[in-house]
């Protein structure tokens, strides 16, 4: 009898469970249902779609920061169109630019930039090349320079030779003329005692005009102490080792003899030298010599 109690007791309690649970059951059915209408009616005011909900549904737990950055963006949007008001209000009186010549101009000048940058590249080119040819110069004259250092000594030799220098001599006038004071001392032995040593030769070194320096005669005075032309003697003649004239003296024996070999009596085939008249020469004589 206690078992079939406790079994009906244990039944009634779960028949008013079960009734219970069915009441909960329909309870939340129809908040379900009432949620859902209410969901749907505000997707629809939203004018959002049950798919584009599902699409959107991951954003939801960013919903505060992407409400915040909304916000942000309108408040830059509304500065932004304030800045654009005044901007418009300022530009209101301004002439519109030719943004058609601007562009012409900006084309224009991409150009020049290309035929500058072309010229630059051509000036870079020629600048190497040039460079080049200075260094190729450069080693050339150095060059130069060691031949004309080494070809001093016999540019000097040529110097002297062909007369570059103060004198204007060259070696053959030189030569001529060592040979010539061999004719003017043996002359002077002839010359000094004809005038009680007052006049001797002398060879003129200084010369004139353009001819060769140091192949003229002049006669020094030694009562004067000064030299003078040959032609200033009493009936002299100018005497000079270029003259064809017969006057001129003739060469001395060791000359002679150096040149061609003569014997010294071929040579005394002479010239007179004319000698002034003064209170020791008694009379204008010729000698011979």
């Amino acid at each position: 009898m206690r078992t079939a109690t406790a079994a009906r007791e244990v039944t009634l309690a779960a028949q008013k469970d079960q009734q219970a649970a069915e009441n909960a059951l329909s309870s939340c059915r129809e908040r379900y249902r009432k949620a859902t209408e209410n969901f749907r009616s505000r997707l629809a005011l939203a004018d959002v779609s049950n798919e584009d909900f599902r699409t959107l549904k991951p954003a939801i737990v960013t919903i505060d920061e992407d409400r915040a950055t909304v916000e942000e963006h309108r408040r830059k949007l509304e500065n932004a169109r304030e800045t654009a008001k005044r901007t418009a209000e300022a530009i209101l009186k301004q002439v519109r630019p030719d943004l058609r010549g601007i562009e012409a101009k900006r084309r224009e000048a991409e150009e020049n930039l290309t035929e500058s940058t072309d010229h630059r590249s051509g000036a870079g080119h020629r600048l190497d090349s040039l460079r080049k040819l200075r260094d190729e110069l450069a080693e050339t004259l150095r060059k130069l320079d060691e031949a004309e250092a080494a070809s001093g000594p016999l540019r000097n030799i040529a110097a002297l030779v062909n007369g570059d220098n103060p004198q204007k001599l060259d070696f053959e006038t030189f030569a001529i003329g060592a040979m010539f004071d061999q004719v003017v001392e043996t002359a002077n032995l002839r010359l000094g005692p004809m005038t009680a040593k007052r006049y001797r030769l002398e060879r003129d070194l200084e010369g004139a005009g353009r001819g060769r320096r140091g192949l003229g005669i002049q006669v020094f005075d030694v009562y004067t102490g000064k030299a003078r032309p040959t032609i200033t003697l009493s009936g002299g003649r100018p005497l000079s080792l270029r003259s064809p004239s017969r006057s001129v003296l003739p060469m001395s024996s060791k000359v002679q003899a150096a040149r061609s070999g003569l014997t010294p009596s071929s040579l005394m085939k002479g010239s007179a030298v004319s000698i002034p008249k003064t209170d020791r020469a008694r009379s204008t004589r010729f000698c011979r010599f």
